[in-house]
């Protein structure tokens, strides 16, 4: 699953942010000391981050790994102000296997098993699920982040007489703000259009869009009924 996911990732900056592509996510941008992650931002943002490491004057190992380590413990904290969930993400996580036993031992106070070194495959996987999730908090805060009541009114396609949109169809949650509470509203909007006599209320976006009925709908809102000529 997270490989697929990995891969899912991989083809998305590539084809939406990168200049220049890379084959293996997150292995070049971990090697590319996170280039890769502020250019990014900077293509949803419009800005340049300050906390991005500069590793000028920087003459051993041992303090590069620290410099780095500050670049990416001031984004996690940066990421948080802005309403990411990263509570679960370690800033050394995102290090390399190399750099992160380094640090953990010229760092034991900050790791309760300091004392035991882990396994590379085991940090594989919490490296990869620690930029997995970095990745999609990104997306979250500045991607998602444009999904505004205000903008969903203006919508090509939304049928006018469901442009009011009530509180409890909005209700953010700790899982749900309220950009995928509307974007999850619009799916419903183009369902119930299809479907008048099958209302269906979508909560969430894995079990309730996994029989693809929504997706169709959608697609036939837009496209007509014959929605297969739209992939011809």
């Amino acid at each position: 699953m997270l490989e697929k996911t990995t891969r899912s990732i991989l083809e998305w900056l590539n084809y939406n942010v990168l200049v220049n592509f890379i084959n293996k996510f997150p292995d070049e941008i971990i090697e590319d000391d996170g280039a890769q992650l502020f250019e990014m931002i900077q293509h949803l943002t419009g800005k340049n981050l300050q906390v991005k490491a500069k590793f000028e004057g920087v003459n051993n190992r041992r303090e590069r790994i620290l410099v780095l380590h500050k670049q990416y413990d001031d984004l996690i904290r940066l990421l948080k102000e802005n309403g990411a969930l990263l509570n679960t993400i370690r800033p050394e996580y995102l290090l390399k296997y190399s750099d992160f036993t380094s640090f953990q031992k010229n760092n034991p106070s900050l790791h309760i098993n300091s004392t035991q070194k882990m396994a590379e495959k085991n940090f594989r996987y919490l490296s990869t699920d620690a930029w997995v999730t970095l990745f999609f908090q990104i997306l979250k805060i500045y991607y998602l982040g444009r999904v505004t009541l205000k903008n969903f009114k203006n919508v090509p396609g939304t049928p006018q007489d469901k442009l009011t949109i009530e509180p409890y169809q909005i209700e953010g949650s700790n899982l749900i703000g309220i950009s995928e509470s509307l974007l999850l509203r619009w799916l419903e909007i183009h369902y119930e259009k299809e479907k008048p006599a099958q209302p269906r209320r979508i909560c969430n976006f894995d079990d309730d869009l996994r029989d693809c009925h929504i997706f169709s709908a959608v697609l036939q809102s837009f496209v007509g009924s014959n929605a297969s000529k739209a992939f011809q």
